[in-house]
C-alpha cells in the first residue's frame, strides 16, 4: 500500500496501461454532463427529464467512493494533503 502521496512507479504505470486515468476523467465529464442537463431545466425540461434519468448513473458511481475500502483517507495531521477528513492544526513556529 502506498502511503497518500507517495509515488509508485510500478502502480502509476499500470494504472495508465489500464486505461484508469483516462477513464476516471471520462467518467467525471459525464457526471458534469448530467449536471447540466439537469441545471438546463428552467429552459429545456425535456432535456432536463433525460439528466434526471440518468442521475443514477452518478449516484451509482458515488456509491462506490461510500463502500470501498481504503478509498477514505484519515487526517494526518500535515498541513497539506490531498484529502483531509478535518482541518489540520495550525503551525505554532
Amino acid at each position: 500500500m502506498n502511503k497518500e502521496g507517495e509515488l509508485n512507479a510500478a502502480h502509476r504505470a499500470w494504472h495508465e496501461s489500464n486505461g484508469t486515468y483516462a477513464f476516471s476523467r471520462g467518467l467525471g465529464i459525464v457526471i458534469i454532463l448530467i449536471g447540466v442537463l439537469i441545471a438546463l431545466h428552467p429552459v429545456l425540461p425535456q432535456v432536463a427529464a433525460v439528466g434526471v434519468s440518468c442521475s443514477f448513473y452518478a449516484c451509482t458511481t458515488l456509491s462506490f467512493l461510500a463502500t470501498t475500502p481504503e478509498a477514505w483517507v484519515p487526517a494526518l495531521g500535515i498541513r497539506h494533503t490531498v484529502f483531509r477528513t478535518c482541518p489540520a492544526p495550525e503551525d505554532s513556529s
